[in-house]
């Protein structure tokens, strides 16, 4: 049914959206080469971005009941590719997020 996602400059956090996680209505997705189908969204954060600034997403899914599922964490780093926009790298290699050795990257 949708998607909530948070994003943060911790893991788990949800500092950049504050106001709660926003909600991205599942829609048809379009078929994206080597990754299937792809959902596509746009989650507005509270302030700029710092180039090679890491920031923290979590994203669940939640079913037409009302379940949620369980909560995908990932962190990237901000690289500017103009002077008013940037895109996101996944960070693949990081240490343990949490005391109990949760780990963001791919």
């Amino acid at each position: 049914d949708h998607y909530l996602v948070t994003v943060g400059t911790s893991y788990s956090g949800m500092d950049l959206t504050s106001n709660g996680p926003i909600r991205i209505n599942h829609v048809g997705g379009y078929e994206s080469t080597g990754e299937g189908q792809v959902q596509l969204g746009v989650v507005p954060v509270g302030r700029d971005l710092v180039p090679g600034e890491h920031i923290y997403i979590s994203l669940w899914a939640v079913n037409m009941v009302g379940l949620n599922s369980d909560v995908a964490h990932a962190t990237f780093e901000t690289v500017p590719s103009n002077p008013t926009s940037g895109v996101l790298d996944l960070v693949r290699r990081c240490e343990a997020q949490s005391c109990q050795g949760h780990c963001t990257c791919a």
